[in-house]
This record gives structure tokens, C-alpha cells and sequence, in this order.
């Protein structure tokens, strides 16, 4: 297993809550450091980390921050990216590699340098539009493969779907009801747990909605849904095969909307990094689900 992402006390950088809007119209107060802030060794900011995602799509491509409470990756961070080199799209080779490979669950990203996550949702001229990577074909950090076509790549930021500073001091108080933010691209359609105070957990689910109809523009705007009597617990957490009726809430709207929801596939469930005393070793409910030996 690769050494994990290493753990550095946070700095205060405030986050305003922001889902399904472009970075450019979040405002961040400014981050404390200039360019060339995160050199290869002895990083100056406290904030500067390697922010390795999980990839999830094929009709649009997002990237899911694995986050981790006090640190430099202490927010939820959901993108819409796309795959380039030399400025030409290599979506197609992903897809492919994919369809190629149906046993893998998991794809995942790794950024080729250092810098401080708040760049990418900054409402600076210095904002972070587009960082070099990797693509591996399974966990990055627990043996996946970097894929040939998709090594030393762009990765051009599309689209901030959702931002959350999470944990302690300034993340939202701990959710007592299982909550999901929705995003995809026409009949692609997922779900990420809201991760909220330790001890919590990350998901994210393919799914499909019936009964209530969400829009693109709605897609756009945000939509978090509550599952209704449902504990906000690890072992109570959506999984594949089941049907639950939520409630959905569209960012800016009254409406609520009763929707249909049914887990086709869960591509990823992490518990330890996220408790309250973190861990890299295999919890019981992570081998229940397949993502640890």
C-alpha cells in the first residue's frame, strides 16, 4: 500500500457552502501564499498536499476529492473535468479503458504536483483552472496502475459541482439523517454522502431516479436529498440494490421533491480515514462491502 496522504493541522481558510455553481462565482477569502507555494520538497503552506480524487462517469467525468478531517484535505470537493493532452481530449481513452476493464470499480487521480486545494474554488485571478495527472485503473494508494495513455496529462476543471470545509472548528454541524448530494450528466446520474463531523463516511453510488424529474439546470444548481428515517450511520448507508423514496431540496428553491431513488452500484465506501480516531486499516464494514482485504 502507498503511504497515504500525510496528516499537517489545518490553517484558517474559511469556506462558503457552494453546489453545482462555477468556481469563478464562489467567493474564498484569499489563500496565504503566492505562486510557486507548494515546491516539490519542504513545502512552505501548511495547506499544500498531493489531493488525490476518485473518478467516477462516462457521459461527463467527475473527480471526488478523498478528503480526511484536520488536515490540508479537509474539504469535500466535488469537479466536472475533463482528460487532455496537448489540449486534445482524452475522455474517449478513459471511457474505453473503462468498458475495457468491468471488473474495476474504482479509477482514481493523481495530481503530479502539490498545491493548496482552495485555489481550485478561489474567486482570484490565481485560480486553479487546470493541474497536471495521472489516471490509475483501480485505488492509487492501495496498488492501482497508472494507465500508459493517461499518465502526465491536463486536467482542465470544468465545473466546481460542490465545496464543503468539513470537521471541526468550521464544517457543518454532524447530520443526524442520511444526506446525498446529486450530480451526473443526462441519464448518469450518482450520489456523494454529505460528509459533515467525524466520525463520518464517503460514498458514492450510481443510482436511478424515478417519481420526481430534476432537470439539467437543477443538476446544475445543486441538489442534496434526505433519506427519511434513515440514521446517518456507515452501517445504514444506501446500497446496491435497494429503493428508498428521498426528499430532494434543489439549491435556491422551496420546492421539495419526491424522488425515487435506486442504488445500482456503489463504486467507493471509506470509513476509517474519515472516524473519529482515523485509520488505514481495513474496518469491518469496508471488507463487508469489497474495498478492503
Amino acid at each position: 500500500m502507498l503511504a497515504r496522504r500525510h496528516l499537517i493541522l489545518r490553517s484558517a481558510v474559511h469556506v462558503a457552502f457552494v453546489v453545482g455553481v462555477s468556481a469563478a462565482s464562489c467567493f474564498v477569502p484569499p489563500a496565504v501564499a503566492g505562486p510557486n507555494e507548494c515546491p516539490a520538497r519542504g513545502a512552505s503552506n501548511p495547506d499544500c498536499g498531493q489531493h488525490n480524487m476518485m473518478l467516477i462517469g462516462e457521459q461527463a467525468i467527475f473527480a471526488s476529492h478523498l478528503p480526511m478531517f484536520k488536515s490540508e484535505h479537509r474539504f469535500q470537493l466535488i469537479l466536472q473535468i475533463d482528460l487532455q493532452k496537448d489540449k486534445n481530449s482524452l475522455s474517449g481513452a478513459y471511457v474505453k479503458d473503462r468498458k475495457e476493464h468491468p471488473d474495476i470499480g474504482m479509477y482514481t487521480l493523481q495530481p503530479s504536483e502539490k498545491f493548496i486545494l482552495a485555489r481550485i474554488f478561489s474567486a482570484e485571478k490565481t485560480r486553479l483552472q487546470l493541474f497536471p495527472g495521472t489516471v490509475f485503473r483501480g485505488h492509487l494508494e492501495r496498488g492501482g496502475k497508472a494507465i500508459n495513455q493517461l499518465t502526465g496529462i491536463d486536467v482542465p476543471i470544468q465545473q466546481v459541482v460542490y465545496v464543503k470545509e468539513i470537521g471541526p472548528p468550521k464544517g457543518p454541524n454532524r447530520a443526524n439523517i442520511l444526506e446525498y448530494i446529486v450530480f451526473g450528466k443526462d441519464d448518469e446520474i450518482f450520489l456523494a454522502h454529505r460528509i459533515t463531523q467525524p466520525p463520518d463516511f464517503d460514498q458514492l453510488l450510481n443510482v436511478k431516479i424515478s417519481g420526481g424529474t430534476l432537470t439539467e439546470a437543477q443538476l446544475k444548481k445543486g441538489v442534496l436529498v434526505t433519506v427519511p428515517n434513515r440514521q446517518n450511520e456507515p452501517a445504514r448507508r444506501l446500497k446496491r440494490g435497494e429503493t428508498v423514496t428521498a426528499r430532494g431540496r434543489v439549491t435556491g428553491e422551496e420546492t421539495v421533491v419526491s424522488l425515487e431513488i435506486m442504488v445500482v452500484a456503489e463504486p467507493y465506501f471509506e470509513e476509517g480515514e474519515l472516524a473519529t480516531r482515523f485509520t488505514m486499516k481495513p474496518t469491518p464494514l469496508e471488507i463487508e462491502a469489497g474495498f478492503r482485504d
